[in-house]
């Protein structure tokens, strides 16, 4: 007699090796997670190359270079007849455009690369769903027979 509920049924073994299936199937499911979401960061590093390096290009440049051409661009326009002020001004403004252009790429490039774990978030959802799955046909099937 069992201590537990004073019924004399034991499960079966049949529960016992669904339980060990199950836990097999939930660890190679695990496996197959983490091997996808290797791929994926791959994926993503392959993908963040582009816009890494638009961006870090867009510092240098804006760092570097940069000013040194817009103070010639503002010599150049004083030099032309325009007030000290206004080509300085001029010269600011077409510093920002140029950086503002290079910046929005990198950010669009950026966006983009971010989709590259769609698949493991994905496939991750539709485990997480079989188990659940699983689990509640498990505990159907142990209701019944009890």
């Amino acid at each position: 007699m069992s201590e537990h509920n004073g019924s004399t049924h034991f499960p079966p073994r049949t529960v016992a090796r669904n339980v060990g299936q199950f836990a097999h199937d939930v660890v190679s499911l695990a496996e197959l997670q983490a091997e996808l979401l290797k791929v994926d960061a791959e994926d993503y590093l392959k993908r963040t190359a582009k816009p890494l390096i638009a961006l870090a290009i867009t510092l240098v440049v804006a760092l570097g270079c940069v000013p040194m051409a817009l103070a010639t661009l503002a010599l150049g326009l004083v030099q032309a007849g325009l007030q000290t002020w206004l080509a300085f001004l001029i010269a600011t403004v077409t510093g920002l455009i140029i950086a503002s252009l290079s910046g929005i790429a990198g950010w669009l490039w950026m966006g983009k690369s971010f989709n590259a774990f769609r698949r493991s978030k994905q496939e991750f959802r539709s485990n997480l769903t079989w188990i659940k799955l699983a689990l509640k046909g498990t505990a159907e099937k142990q209701t019944r027979s009890i």
